[in-house]
């Protein structure tokens, strides 16, 4: 989806009357893009790196492809792909929505319960207040993370499947 967006972004700025200001912009976008890249890529190379064993060579090399591989069919849905649809969605917007809707609520949902139950909240109490500041909110934190911040993200994802059902619906 960033590099879709990235290549929007320069499309736009490209019809500008002034080419030395567009080439700039595309590449800062480009080293924008790149950089967030392998930032996002870091983590599963870590994981496989941590978890399977894996060289870091290999597990850029074959996770990178695989990232790759699945953001195919999403940057072609604005060409070859554009007659494909899924459930009322272009293959772009189907991928937009299970990330939306989905994924990130219930990474968020997964995170609230590791931090607030299975991991101790007052290592990251701990953490905060190791040079000597003090964490005034931390009983509000905690709260928050164990109790307030599932409902919330449970009432938009639950909100999120409504709108999803009435596209789907049509």
């Amino acid at each position: 989806r960033m590099t879709v967006a990235f290549f929007l972004v320069h499309l736009r700025l490209s019809t500008a009357k002034d080419t030395t200001t567009s080439n700039r912009a595309m590449a800062l976008e480009l080293f924008a893009a790149v950089t967030s890249a392998i930032a996002l890529l870091e983590v599963v190379v870590s994981f496989a790196v941590d978890s399977l064993k894996w060289t870091r060579k290999k597990a850029t090399v074959i996770l990178g492809l695989l990232i790759f591989l699945t953001g195919v069919p999403s940057a072609l849905s604005f060409g070859t792909l554009g007659n494909v649809t899924i459930l009322n969605y272009s293959v772009f917007d189907f991928v937009g929505m299970v990330t939306d809707n989905i994924l990130l609520p219930f990474g968020g949902l997964a995170m609230c319960y590791f931090i607030g139950w299975k991991w101790n909240p007052r290592y990251l109490v701990d953490e905060v207040e190791k040079n000597g500041v003090t964490f005034r909110l931390k009983k509000l934190w905690i709260f928050c993370i164990r109790f307030l911040t599932p409902i919330l993200v449970a009432a938009v994802t639950l909100t999120g499947f409504a709108s999803i059902y009435s596209i789907v619906r049509g």
